[in-house]
């Protein structure tokens, strides 16, 4: 049929028939194997099938005869893909659909099928292979996190980034809501913040913030994120892409930029010296830290956007020059002295270092200015320090001398120093110690061991100070004492000493001595005649004396208590006022070494004495006042040595002692007089007292009881009489009468035992006190033998005490503790020691406590007053003598009392008696 071929040759691609003989001949080919083989029906029709494998690729031709055969054994259709090369020469791919066609007996009858050009589907499939390899590459390797969400946010993919910024695996986060996976779900903020993103993106909108993702360890990951929507063809969001960047490191670096910029910040102002930065272009201050304000005295408010000309801060303008010069020249400046100028105009000296820098862009200057005033003027003053020392070194009063310990030399000597070793300064350095040390010192070791010795401890750190003996160079010997000190040196071992001469102070302490052992042991007017003739022997003078100012005259009178001239002299008084002994009590020490009759004609006393030079220093008492004078003359020269001035000096110290100890002597013998006399006055007066208050006394116990006695007697006899007559009102006034007179008769009694505990004679003795309370105890008992008391007394309890007046006390005390604790059941009275350490030099601590009424401790100042109670006669009686008693009679024994208490709550008194042992 015509339409039949032509429908088949309208088709795309071959239709093919093969016969099934043995080379499965080709039967039938459509028009289509033009666009497939690239040659027409004709050419193809009538060969073995076979024949078109030879345009295959061999490695294709072979697995598409075994695909053909098997499928044809297995009577199913077939397809296959291959390459054949065209005849212009092309490369194809072609697909071959085919099935065998079978006869009735089971056998194949044909091959049947249909050849496609599918090389722009295969080219198509590679491309898009090589896009999902490479795309598939990129999403896994890249470092963004990557992943796809559906539009309800459960995750579909994620790539490797991602898995690894979750550290989880793929199959723990698929499926997943995208907020409750690891990346999210230890944040419950950032949870809410990814569930937000999803809702709207699914709604078409792109959402993009910076977050932080916490680990489940703890750490923090700052991530960039985007959520995308992704759309279809008609523009509906089918699923949700998001994208995260991971930015710590970003984040991280601007906090350490950050925290660069504010610590430079606070460097910035903090920093003790002035920064200025100044615009290159304009000249003009962009900024300046407090060290500026505090050095130039200009605010950053006034000092910003002006020069430093108009600030006027250079003192001098070369100095700017030089500082601009430099800058120009080299970019930077080190180390520029200038001066500076405050806004008060106060000079600075200051030294500057800066540079030329970019600060956004702009060249601006940085200046780091230095206030070295201070410095310059303390090394002004070390110089001047250093000049004062050599002075003074060379001007000291001891010879000292530096030693090169390594080469054994002298280096340096002071004036001093060539005094002592008898050669000048030129001869002495360079030439070693051993020329001036004898062989063996006094001791007998060898001057060399002990000097090395000594050199070692300086140069060890020590500082030395010994005892020496040198050999001057005309061979007599000098001892002095040597003080050694390392100085401190970076070429050579240095070691100063310093020698004191020790000659002066030796004769001194052999006179002194002297002096000590003819005085010693001797005082008064012994200790005065000692002394003037060992001065005059040690000193080798013939005039020596002790004189004492006489202030009972007028004048300036010197009455001398020992007086040496030529031998022992006579005491004398003079009036010395415009004489030379005038100016000796007005100056610490006067010497004169020759020439003193010159200075003084006509000087009654010196002429007397034949003096012609004179040493004398006043004696003062310890307060600085003028007790007299010691002094010692000669008519020829006295020079004015150290041993001389340290004689006189103690001898004038001990006069001072012994002319106050015959003064207070003195003293004591009229006090003791007139305290003889003041006693006798007083024993007088004291028993008069006592005689009138014996008196009195009785008149208390006398006089005053006659009247009560009748009082209460003729009460009695009118109550007994007339109480009928009187009705209850009257017998309670008469009754009131009677107790106010009985209690009135109490009074007197206890006033009389006050004034018997103060008035009589105390006898001390050994007491056993536990006794004396034990029947005190006992008279209680039998005056209320119904009341249930618990008394407690320790035993053994003794004190040194009258023991008269030791049992009222303790009469007292029992008997307020019986009284108060009358309402209490049970009531408790306890006399022992108390627990309390008593004061320094002071007896035992007893104490009398109960578990009475008590009282109110901000009332009890009142306790130990006479009539003073705090308990009305209604609740507790008495008469408020008892604790006033009490008080008197440990008074007495030279001890204290107090009392401690609480309402309610019982009383303790504790009290001691001195200082008296038992």
């Amino acid at each position: 049929m015509p339409w039949l071929r032509g429908l088949v040759d309208a088709l795309p691609g071959a239709i093919y028939r093969c016969r099934a003989d043995a080379v499965r001949t080709v039967e039938f080919v459509s028009a289509g194997c033009r666009e497939v083989f690239g040659v027409g029906p004709d050419a193809l029709v009538g060969l073995e099938q076979g024949g078109l494998a030879r345009r295959m690729y061999p490695e294709d031709a072979i697995l598409a005869g075994r695909i053909v055969q098997e499928a044809l054994a297995a009577r199913e259709p077939f397809e296959i893909s291959y390459r054949v090369r065209r005849a212009d020469g092309s490369v194809a791919w072609l697909m071959d659909r085919g099935r065998g066609v079978f006869a009735a007996d089971g056998t194949v009858a044909a091959v049947e099928g249909m050849i496609s050009d599918v090389t722009r589907l295969r080219h198509a499939e590679a491309q898009l292979a090589e896009r999902e390899r490479v795309s598939g590459a990129i999403f896994e390797r890249t470092s963004l996190l990557v992943g796809l969400l559906d539009r309800e946010g459960r995750v579909l993919r994620a790539n490797r980034a991602a898995l690894v910024a979750a550290r989880a695996r793929l199959e723990d986060v698929l499926g997943r809501l995208f907020w409750e996976t690891p990346w999210w779900s230890h944040d419950p903020a950032q949870q809410a913040r990814v569930r937000d993103a999803v809702r709207r993106a699914a709604a078409g909108e792109s959402v993009h913030f910076e977050g932080e993702h916490r680990r489940s360890t703890g750490d923090s990951v700052y991530v960039d994120f985007t959520l995308s929507p992704v759309r279809d063809e008609r523009g509906q969001v089918v699923a949700l892409i998001p994208e995260g960047h991971d930015i710590t490191e970003r984040r991280l670096a601007e906090k350490a930029l950050r925290e660069s910029e504010e610590k430079l910040a606070r460097a910035f102002a903090a920093c003790p010296d002035a920064i200025t930065i100044t615009d290159l272009a304009t000249g003009l201050l962009i900024d300046v830290n407090t060290g500026f304000e505090r050095l130039f005295e200009w605010p950053r408010a006034e000092a910003v956007g002006r020069s430093t000309l108009e600030l006027r801060l250079w003192a001098n303008e070369a100095d700017r020059g030089r500082l601009i010069g430099e800058l120009q020249r080299a970019g930077h400046v080190r180390e520029l002295v200038a001066v500076g100028r405050t806004r008060a105009g106060r000079l600075v000296r200051c030294v500057i270092a800066g540079e030329v820098v970019e600060i956004a862009g702009a060249s601006a200057i940085i200046l780091v200015i230095r206030d070295v005033t201070e410095q310059v003027r303390a090394e002004q003053a070390l110089r001047e320090s250093e000049e004062r020392l050599r002075l003074l070194i060379e001007h000291a009063p001891d010879a000292i001398v530096v030693l090169d310990v390594t080469a054994g030399t002298f280096v340096e000597a002071n004036r001093e120093a060539q005094k002592f070793f008898g050669v000048e300064r030129a001869r002495l350095i360079g030439r070693p110690l051993a020329d001036f040390n004898p062989e063996r010192q006094p001791d007998g070791r060898l001057s060399c061991e002990v000097a090395r010795a000594q050199l070692m401890a300086a140069i060890a750190g020590g500082r030395p100070a010994f005892e020496w003996t040198h050999r001057l160079p005309d061979g007599r010997e000098r001892v002095c004492e040597v003080r050694l000190m390392r100085l401190p040196s970076p070429d050579a071992v240095l070691v100063r000493g310093s020698l004191t001469d020790l000659s002066e102070r030796k004769r001194a302490d052999q006179a002194f001595r002297a002096l000590l052992e003819g005085t010693a042991g001797v005082a008064g007017q012994a200790f005065f005649e000692n002394t003037v003739a060992r001065l005059a022997r040690e000193l080798g003078v013939r005039v020596a004396f002790v004189a004492e100012i006489d202030t009972s005259r007028h004048g300036l009178w010197l009455r001398c208590l020992a007086r040496w001239a030529d031998g022992p002299a006579g005491a004398c008084e003079r009036d010395v006022t415009g004489t030379a002994l005038e100016e000796v009590v007005q100056c610490p020490v006067f010497c004169a070494e020759s020439g003193l009759a010159a200075r003084y004609p006509g000087d009654p006393f010196l002429g007397e004495l034949r003096a012609d030079s004179l040493l004398a220093m006043p004696v003062l008492d310890r307060g600085g006042s003028l007790l007299g004078v010691v002094a010692v003359a000669d008519d020829k020269p006295m020079p004015d040595s150290d041993a001389a001035r340290l004689l006189v000096a103690v001898s004038a110290a001990r006069a001072a002692v012994e002319i106050q100890h015959r003064r207070a002597d003195e003293a004591i013998h009229r006090l003791n007089a007139d305290l003889e006399r003041r006693v006798a006055e007083r024993t007088a007066q004291l028993a008069a007292a006592n005689a009138e208050l014996e008196s009195f006394s009785y008149s208390v116990s006398h006089d005053l009881r006659s009247p009560l006695r009748a009082i209460d007697g003729f009460s009695r006899a009118l109550e007994e009489d007339f109480g009928a007559m009187l009705g209850p009102e009257g017998g309670e006034f008469l009754a009131r009468i009677r107790a106010a007179s009985q209690r009135m008769g109490l009074l007197i009694d206890d006033l009389l035992r006050l004034s018997r505990a103060t008035r009589v004679e105390m006898r001390p003795e050994a007491v056993d006190l536990s006794a004396l309370a034990g029947t005190v105890v006992a008279e209680l008992r039998q005056r209320e033998p119904d009341r249930a008391v618990e008394f407690t007394v320790e035993p053994g309890l003794m004190a040194v005490v009258d023991r008269a007046l030791a049992a009222i006390l303790l009469q007292n005390l029992l008997d307020n503790a019986w009284k108060y604790t009358r309402r209490v059941r049970p009531a408790q009275i306890r006399f022992a020691r108390a627990p309390q350490a008593p004061a320094a030099g002071e007896g035992p601590v007893f104490q009398v406590s109960d578990n009475g009424a008590g009282f109110d401790m901000r009332y009890v100042g009142k306790l130990f007053a006479p009539f003073q109670r705090l308990h009305g006669p209604k609740d507790f009686e008495g008469t408020g003598i008892g604790l006033a008693t009490v008080r008197r009679i440990v008074a007495r024994h030279g001890g204290r009392v107090w009392i401690e208490g609480a309402v309610g709550q019982g009383t303790t008194v504790y009290f001691t008696f001195g200082t008296t042992p038992v």
